[in-house]
This record gives structure tokens, C-alpha cells and sequence, in this order.
């Protein structure tokens, strides 16, 4: 839970008691020499966020061997309840009243369809899309470079200590790597700074490493596992109601092409598979017809996710296509908030790589674990968050 200190908002980065995690501290320039113990208000949103609990499914599969597809460690569950409670709070639509169909299109909350070529940069072309989407609706004309985000979450003393590739723009990689490089505020940075080219890219100047022209808020996690974890599937009314209110959703799927109907532009994995491609759903039709899917896959039920992908308008419906929502490769990703860049002067941190594994805690208090970050000042400056 991001705790915003002596402001009267509070946002959220959404992590869980059993996860050792990005812990950062953002700082400002202290106004009042003398104040040494200002008054602290935390967020009005710590109770309506509960911890997770040891996936049941996890230790029914440690028992048995470890064989297949590891679950997650943590039961992700909770986050349905706790967003509902959330939602609530903030006066938006009720679930039950959700539309039928809705497309984002129709709102101008989507960027273009990107084009990301010979690189394998799907998952920044997916989270700057994401970003994007939050501000579209006051500057329609947002467009964040996801060369950026996929240099610098991979180059640097850090970075290349955690992992080290040959090539950034083809390694790869997921939302959680995402989250970590917007919230260490590398990027985003507007597309002209480093703008793309899926052929021959130019790597991004050094200086602009912690450039950021907004600076991420929020990153709200849907309730089902993360990259590298057999639990599967989007949450349905979870994620519309984080698209109508807030914009694109990224998530994970295995990109199987045996299984994409290129007539009716509809894809569905009726098996488990790796994961292998990230896209950016942007809407949803209840009724669309489960016939529309390859004949000899067809899920059980009508109801499919609008997507957008990352391979050009040539391709696919102008560069969209259906997902349906019995999709057996699909992992629920996130959706950013970003606030101006002036929101904070400062931001120490030792963890960009974001999200990258869990730990569990002592067994024998398991729902509770102890860690420290220590940071120096390097100015007189007043402590105003701390995210986890």
C-alpha cells in the first residue's frame, strides 16, 4: 500500500504481506526548518486492502512433486472483494450495472495500434499503451516511447546484475519488469525522446535514464497470478470496471497462432500453454458468439475481450482481435495511474527490476514478515511516501 504523507489523496501500488517487494520513499524539499515531527495521515484506503493468504493450490502441487505449471505462491483472491470495496468508495459504476459491450474506441481513452516489428517488445508496447490510456481522455495526443522502457529496464549496474542480455529489445519481458522501471521513474518519456524504430533502433541517450514526463501512481494488479504461473484467466467484472473507469488492462497470453481464426479474427487457447505475448484489452462483448472461434476449439460459452495487439493494422481486424474469455493461457496484468512529474523532487529506491519473484516468511508466523529499506537524505528534504 502506497501511503501518501501530509497529502490529502493516497494512492496505491498494490503488493501483498507475503511479498518482499519494491520498497521506495519519495521525498520534497522541506519548507519548515524547524518541523521536525510533521503530523502523518495515512491513506483512507488501508482498510479496504486485505492481505493475501498461501495458495492452497501452491502446496497441494509443492506435495506433489512440483510437477507442470508452478502456481502462484499467494492466493490472489482477496483483490476481487477488496476492489469491489474500493470501487464502491469511489462512487463509480456498480458491477451489476456493467454494459453488455463496451470498446474503448469509442472514447478516445486508446493510442493507435503500434507496430513493434522485428522486436520483441510486446510488453513495453503494452504498458506504455496502458499508460497512455489513463490520460487520453485530457491529452489525446499521449504517446510514450516503449524503446525507452525497454532499454533501461534491462541496462544499468542494477539491472544487468539481476539479468544480463545481449539485447534488451529482444529478451523479452513482463508487466511486473514494467511497473519496476515507471516506478524507479525510468520513463515515461514522451515518444520523440526516444522514438521507435522496429528494424534498426537507436539506443536511447544515457541522460535520459531517470527522465520521466509522468510519474507512475498507481498500479493496480488484477486478482490472478503473475507471469510464470499456472493461474489463468481474467476476471470479468474486476477488470470492465477497471477499464471504464480507469482504461486498457494488459495481460498475458500464448500467442499460438493454430489457434486464431483469421477469418473472424478470433483467438482461443483451449489448453494450457506458456505464456508468450503481452497485449492490452480494451473492451468486451458478452454476446459474442463462441461459433466465431476455430471449429474444432470452441469454448463453452458466447463472451469475448476486445484486444489490441502489437503487430500493425495489417494484421488482425486493423490491428484488433477477440479473446475469449474461457481463454486457457491468458494472466491477468495491471493498469497504470500517472500524476505530473512535479508530484515529487526525489525518489530513493534500491529495486527497479519492479516485481520480480516472492519469498515466503517464517513459517511459523506466515501472514507477516519484517524487512528494511535504509536510505540517506541527500538533502534537508521531508519524507511524503512510501510505496511497497
Amino acid at each position: 500500500m502506497k501511503k501518501r504523507m501530509l497529502k490529502s489523496t493516497v494512492s496505491i501500488i498494490l503488493s501483498v504481506v507475503l511479498v518482499l517487494g519494491t520498497i521506495s520513499a519519495y521525498a520534497a524539499e522541506s519548507t519548515d526548518k524547524n518541523k521536525t515531527n510533521p503530523e502523518i495521515r495515512t491513506s483512507p484506503r488501508t482498510d479496504v486492502f486485505d492481505e493475501s493468504d498461501i495458495n492452497s493450490v501452491y502446496i497441494e502441487w509443492l506435495e506433489n512433486g512440483g510437477q507442470g505449471f508452478a502456481p502462484s505462491m499467494q492466493d490472489f483472491s482477496y483483490l476481487s472483494e477488496s476492489y469491489i470495496k474500493y470501487f464502491s468508495r469511489q462512487n463509480y459504476s456498480a458491477l451489476e450495472k456493467l454494459p453488455e459491450k463496451y470498446d474503448l474506441r469509442d472514447t478516445g481513452k486508446i493510442s493507435p495500434v503500434y507496430n513493434q516489428e522485428l522486436l520483441g517488445v510486446c510488453w513495453a508496447v503494452s504498458a506504455n499503451s496502458v499508460a497512455e490510456s489513463s490520460l487520453l481522455d485530457q491529452f489525446p495526443h499521449t504517446s510514450f516511447s516503449s524503446l525507452h522502457t525497454a532499454w533501461f529496464a534491462y541496462r544499468g549496474d542494477e539491472e544487468e546484475e539481476f539479468y544480463k542480455t545481449n539485447d534488451p529489445y529482444m529478451q523479452g519481458g513482463s508487466n511486473g519488469f514494467a511497473v519496476g522501471t515507471m516506478a524507479a521513474w525510468k520513463g515515461p518519456v514522451f515518444s520523440e525522446k526516444a522514438p521507435f524504430d522496429g528494424v534498426n533502433p537507436q539506443n536511447p541517450d544515457e541522460e535520459l535514464r531517470y527522465t520521466a514526463d509522468y510519474h507512475l501512481q498507481d498500479a493496480y494488479y488484477m486478482p490472478t497470478g503473475i507471469f510464470g504461473s499456472s493461474d489463468r484467466g481474467v476476471p470479468l467484472d474486476i477488470t470492465k470496471e477497471v477499464i471504464l473507469n480507469y482504461g486498457s488492462v494488459a495481460i498475458l497470453y500464448s500467442a499460438n497462432n493454430d489457434n486464431y481464426n483469421p477469418v473472424t479474427y478470433a483467438w482461443y487457447n483451449d489448453e494450457y500453454e506458456n505464456t508468450n505475448h503481452v497485449v492490452t484489452i480494451v473492451g468486451w462483448d458478452d454476446n459474442y458468439p463462441k461459433e466465431n472461434f476455430n471449429d474444432n476449439k470452441q469454448p463453452e460459452n458466447d463472451g469475448a475481450w476486445l484486444v489490441r495487439n502489437s503487430w500493425g493494422t495489417d494484421w488482425g481486424d486493423e490491428g484488433y482481435f477477440w479473446l475469449s474469455y474461457e481463454d486457457k493461457t491468458t494472466v491477468a496484468g495491471n493498469t497504470y495511474i500517472l500524476e505530473e512529474a512535479d508530484n515529487y523532487l526525489s525518489n530513493y529506491q534500491y529495486d527497479t527490476m519492479g516485481w520480480s519473484y516472492s519469498l515466503p516468511t517464517n513459517s511459523e508466523n506466515p501472514k507477516s514478515a519484517m524487512v528494511a529499506n535504509i536510505f540517506t537524505a541527500e538533502n534537508d528534504e521531508q519524507l511524503e511516501a512510501v510505496s511497497f
